[in-house]
């Protein structure tokens, strides 16, 4: 399976950082859409990801949690007022 280099995405996540659409990006940066939204995926699971772990080493444990607004799904947090 071919992969993106770094060069590459980080050209089409800044593209998108600047609110350019998604097809735009795609013009831009010559990547095919699929891969683009893929990477959009990838990118909101790593922040999401970073975002928990800085919860966590924070306040040595998931406050949320603890007080029940967060409920487990799939070894993940997920708000349970969605």
């Amino acid at each position: 399976m071919n992969t993106l280099s770094t060069e590459k995405r980080c050209q089409v996540i800044a593209a998108l950082l600047e609110e350019d659409s998604i097809r735009a990006t795609v013009r831009m940066t010559g990547v095919a859409k699929g891969t683009v939204l893929k990477l959009l995926v990838d990118l909101g699971l790593a922040c999401e990801e970073y975002q928990r772990r800085t919860l966590v080493s924070q306040t040595g444990s998931t406050v949320g949690a603890a007080r029940g607004i967060l409920k487990p799904f799939q070894g993940k947090f997920l708000p349970s007022r969605v």
